[in-house]
Parts: C-alpha cells; structure tokens; sequence
C-alpha cells in the first residue's frame, strides 16, 4: 500500500486527526457523565473501582486497553470524578493511539484516514454508550492490516511483524463474536488490492483460514452466557423467513439512516458507482455484498430492538468496510484541495453531530437529578423503585440505575445515595431487612466491602419499596402491603 496520499499529504492527516481527536477528548470530558454514568460503563467502572483492578466481562479481556488510564487513577486514589473522567478520555485516547501507529509508525495514511473517518461518520449514541469492545475491535483490525501491509514486495519484514501476526488474529475474536466477519472483510479486500503481492496474498490467505478457527477455539472455550443468548438471535432468521424485510428493525435502521447515518447512502453509491466504472467486479461484488448481507444479519438478528445504541453498535462494520475501500482506491485519486477540504468539513460537522447528541443522555441525568433532589427529605432515602413507562422512557434502560445513583450523587453531592428501578417490586421485600448494604440488579454489597472514598454512604438502614411515578416527593406512596 501507498505511504503518501496522492491527494492528501501525511502531514494533512495527522493535523486533522489531532484536530479531531482533541475536539473528541474534549467532548469525552464535557460530558464524561453522560458517558460515564450511563449503563454498563457505570457497571464496569463500579467494579474497577470496588476490587482496584480491571473489570473483564464475558472473556472479553481486551477491554484492557480502555481500562489502563481509570485504573492508575484508582490506584493513585484519585477523586471519583478524576476516575470517570480518566475512563472516559481512555478510548480517546486507545484511538488516537492507533491512530498515531498507522500514521506515523507504519506509514499507512490510507488506513490513519480509515480509522479517523470510521470515529465519526457512523456515531451518534455509541459516543455516549462507550464500554462495547466492538469499535475498539475494529480500530485493532485496522492496526492488524496496517502492519502486515506495511512492507512492500521485496522489502524485509522484520521478524516481530510474523511474531505479532497471530497473537493479533486470536486476539481480535475475544474483542467481539463478529470480529471474525470484520477480519473476514479486510483480509478479502487485501487479497484482491495485493493480489500480484505473493506475500501479502499469503497473509491474507493464512488470515482467512486462521480466523475462524481461533473464533471456534473462543467459542468452544472461552464463552459466555451472555454471548450464547446473543447468538440465539440468529433465531429470527427462522422466525421471520422468508419476510426479512418486514422485520421491525428494519424501520428502525432507516430511521437512524435519515437523521444519523446520512452519510453512508452517498458513500455507498460513491464506492459502487468508483467500482464500476473502473470494472472492478470483485471489489464491486464484496462492497455490495458485504455491507448489505452484513446489515441484513444485524437487522434479523435485532428485530424487536428498540435501542439505538444497540443496533447502531452492531451496524458499525459496514462504514469500516466503506472507509475501507473509499479511503484506499478513491481517496488517493481525488484533487488535493477538495480532498482536503472534504475531510476536513466532514470530521467537522460529524463532532458537531456527536456533540449535539448529548442532549438525549443529559435529559436522563436530569431526571435522576430531579429523583434525587426530590427525594431527599425521605424518612428512608434508599429506594427500590417500581418501574413505570416513564422510567423506561426517560432512563432508556433501567438495570443499571444503582450505578449511575451512586456515580452521579456521589460525585455532585458528596453523598452516596441509593436507588434502583426494578420491574417487579414484590421480588425486593426481602431488602426490607438489609442494613448497611448497597443493593443492585444482581449483586448485595455490605458497606465494609466498598472503599470509603468513593462510596459515601450516610444512610444505614434498609431500603424502602416504593411505587413511584415522578420525582416529585409529594406523591412518593409507600407499597408495604
């Protein structure tokens, strides 16, 4: 692959990057509790902070390098907003790290601009939703093609690069079940761009049959409860034939097209209408099935979802495979001014798009705010409350509400307080009875057992059960019977 961009100097690419990855890490700080104290980010870091060590669910260990920066943070006893802060800038930073290796270490501006685009033009609530593996994944696949092709035919490879190769094949499959298809993608492509490289045409070859078989080796071995029931949702594939059009994601998507995703449409047709016309059938067949079939899958497999952020995360492959081949056969060929300037308006408006997003996860916030500030006076301010529409509406979900209750009051009132929203009350009498616990979804923690510094608690005693449908204290209505 080309080190220098016909169109787009390296030194270009490196400006807009570290122009877009400090407007990035800025937004990860202006609203680290929107991204913090929201879902399973809150659940992961909760669990770095009580055992000071990294949290790994589901085997997805590479969930490390996103960890790394909170983790000194604890370990240096830092304030729990330095904390949030710290794993909030931590996948800011992983990116722009990789980002930096391909740039300037590898000399694969292609793949740099890859990666820079792949940031922006497809996010909107995963922006907010950060803890998933998967992008994280995909930016370690681009890394993984950046290095097995940064050596042309003849050169030398140095014997670190085949040493790396397949220690970063195995793993990329423990980032995501459908890493594999990721890696699938890239390395077809490589095959067909490098095809008169017999070297680079070996290690895509050796790629294409190592990984699904560390991906075998992962499932059969090192898989999950929750990656088993994820992929029973292949299921709708039998329950909706021959009808896949017709499922309910579908409409979603389209929505999400409109008003997020709107750029993918026009590179789509940019990347056919570029293939077609210089009669590269093969690239032509794999962009097109590729993204559409890929799509497909996740549609099917989510049809009944109602989350942006979950199908917005699993959609994610296909800008990478549009990137991908946008980046390396029509990127180099555009004019160097409109290249330049296309980029550049590009990255802008999509930080602008990301940043104004925030305001859906703010209003969340706000009503765990105003929960929180309207409750105070309670005889007993730790609460189990019954879920109601409007939790579901205003939360978006509700697991996780202990989480994001002890990160936000902590953090903004100097106390910890204890909430949470559960679907069926009369499952929680027993917390009646707990004293000097913090209660969550699935787990019961004695005070003892969580570091005084980051849990405040002031409140002993048990919970109360409440049914409740607004913060407003006034019509807080005990549910003992």
């Amino acid at each position: 692959m080309k080190r220098e961009l016909a169109s787009v100097s390296n030194r270009n690419i490196g400006l807009l990057g570290l122009g877009t990855y400090l407007i990035l890490g800025i937004l990860a700080l202006v609203f680290y509790k929107e991204r913090i104290a929201f879902l399973d980010a809150a659940y992961y870091l909760f669990h770095l902070i009580k055992d000071s060590a990294f949290n790994i669910e589901h085997n997805r260990w590479p969930t490390i390098f996103t960890q790394v920066l909170p983790l000194i943070a604890r370990k240096l006893n830092a304030p729990l907003n330095v904390v949030m802060m710290t794993y909030s800038l931590g996948f800011i930073f992983y990116f722009g790290l990789i980002f930096w290796l391909l740039l300037v270490k590898l000399k694969q501006p292609a793949l740099a601009a890859c990666l820079l685009l792949f940031n922006v033009l497809m996010v909107a609530d995963t922006f907010y939703w950060i803890q998933s593996e998967f992008p994280t994944g995909i930016a370690f696949a681009v890394l993984y093609f950046g290095i097995i092709s940064r050596y042309k035919e003849g050169e030398l490879v140095p014997r670190w690069v085949w040493m790396l190769m397949m220690p970063m094949l195995f793993t990329s499959v423990f980032f995501h079940p459908l890493m594999v298809l990721v890696i699938g993608f890239g390395a077809v492509f490589f095959l067909i761009n490098h095809w008169q490289d017999k070297r680079i045409r070996g290690l895509m070859i050796e790629s294409l049959v190592a990984i699904p078989i560390f991906y075998l080796i992962k499932s059969s071995f090192f898989t999950s409860a929750y990656e088993k029931q994820n992929m029973s949702m292949l299921g709708n594939f039998d329950k909706y034939f021959p009808n896949y059009l017709a499922v309910p994601s579908n409409q979603e998507y389209l929505s999400y097209l409109i008003h997020d995703f709107y750029l993918l449409i026009p590179l789509f047709i940019w990347v056919l209408v570029h293939y077609g016309r210089k009669k590269e059938w093969l690239k032509f067949s794999l962009v097109l099935v590729g993204v559409l079939g890929y799509q497909l899958l996740v549609n099917v497999s989510y049809a009944d979802t109602k989350f942006q952020f979950h199908l917005e995360n699993q959609s994610l492959p296909v800008s990478f495979f549009l990137l991908l081949a946008w980046c390396v056969d029509i990127l180099p060929s555009l004019k160097p001014r409109f290249s330049l300037i296309l980029l550049a308006t590009t990255l802008l408006f999509q930080c602008g798009h990301i940043a104004l997003r925030h305001k859906k996860f703010t209003q969340r916030l706000n009503w765990e705010r105003e929960f929180m500030a309207a409750s105070k006076g309670e005889p007993v301010p730790k609460l189990i409350l019954k879920e109601s529409e409007r939790e579901r509406k205003e939360l978006i979900m509700t697991w996780a509400t202990s989480f994001e209750f002890w990160l936000l009051s902590t953090v903004e009132t100097g106390e910890t307080r204890s909430l949470m929203v559960e679907d069926n009350i009369y499952n929680m009498r027993w917390a009646h009875g707990k004293e000097n616990t913090f209660i969550t979804k699935w787990e019961v923690f004695d005070y003892d057992k969580l570091p005084e510094r980051y849990f405040k608690f002031k409140e002993t005693g048990p919970y109360e059960v409440l049914e409740v449908s607004t913060p407003d204290t006034s019509r807080l209505e005990s549910s003992d019977e």
